[in-house]
């Protein structure tokens, strides 16, 4: 009997810690949550992790397309990306590399100027808006 209950307390003790670092998702339902001229101020691997990568980018969000400016690369210059096409489908941001691939993003959090995304490896983008 004495095992079983350590047992019924671990199982709970990992449903607690389990519940602790869930991150609801927004689902998007059109463009005009996101659109405008935004800075990425950081990026980091989860949301519980202190190490934070710095980060200086402006993501342009605008009429079907997403412009990154200003991305930083082993000490060159900056440059930006071209311009890519995006799409809302399913709550989530798609931004199509390529013909067939894409890349995407769930909105976890958006309040006045601040919006926080995630992809689909889990890596958290903290943005503030131009």
């Amino acid at each position: 009997m004495k095992t079983k209950f350590t047992l019924l307390h671990f199982l709970g003790l990992c449903l607690l810690l389990g519940a602790a670092n869930v991150h609801a998702d927004v689902a998007l339902t059109s463009d005009q949550q996101i659109v405008g001229t935004w800075r990425l101020e950081f990026s980091k691997k989860n949301v519980d992790t202190a190490k934070v990568t710095e980060r200086s980018d402006t993501w342009v969000i605008e009429n079907g397309k997403l412009l990154v400016k200003g991305i930083e690369h082993s000490g060159n210059r900056p440059y930006d990306s071209a311009p890519a096409n995006y799409a809302v489908e399913d709550g989530v941001f798609k931004v199509y590399i390529r013909p067939g691939k894409f890349d995407a993003y769930s909105l976890v959090e958006r309040s006045g100027d601040v919006m926080v995304m995630k992809d689909k490896m889990g890596v958290f983008y903290h943005f503030k808006k131009k």
